[in-house]
């Protein structure tokens, strides 16, 4: 019976991971939800994180985030093709390379039933 705690452990530990770093996003990050639709987070140049979404079924979006929270651009694609006439900018009161993200810190997430829900960056 003494071992079953450290079975149970040592099985919650990849739901424990820590969040993605610097590294992952070079590579690109990919979240997936169970009815097959996905968005990839990429490190893009001058601090920018490039997203790219896709509904499963041709249909998607990329979008360019300032430090990874601020839309600056997006755009619908289909089967990998922009969509004319769907392109959007955004501008902010700062330049881009005069941005500086809020301090992050981790906290542990609780959703609205007050269960824990893991954790996320909060500003």
């Amino acid at each position: 019976m003494r071992l079953l705690p450290l079975v149970i452990a040592c099985a919650a530990q990849p739901a424990l991971s820590d969040c993605p770093t610097r590294a992952d996003m070079e590579l690109g990050v990919k979240l997936r939800d169970a009815s097959g639709e996905t968005e990839t987070f990429r490190a893009g140049p001058n601090g920018f994180i490039r997203g790219e979404y896709a509904d499963g079924q041709g249909g998607g979006a990329n979008y360019l985030l300032l430090g990874g929270i601020y839309v600056v651009e997006v755009y619908d694609t289909d089967e990998g093709e922009v969509v004319p006439g769907t392109r959007s900018t955004f501008a902010y009161p700062v330049k881009p390379s005069e941005f500086t993200p809020p301090p992050r810190r981790n906290t542990m997430g609780r959703d609205n039933l007050g269960k824990r829900s893991g954790r996320h960056l909060r500003s």
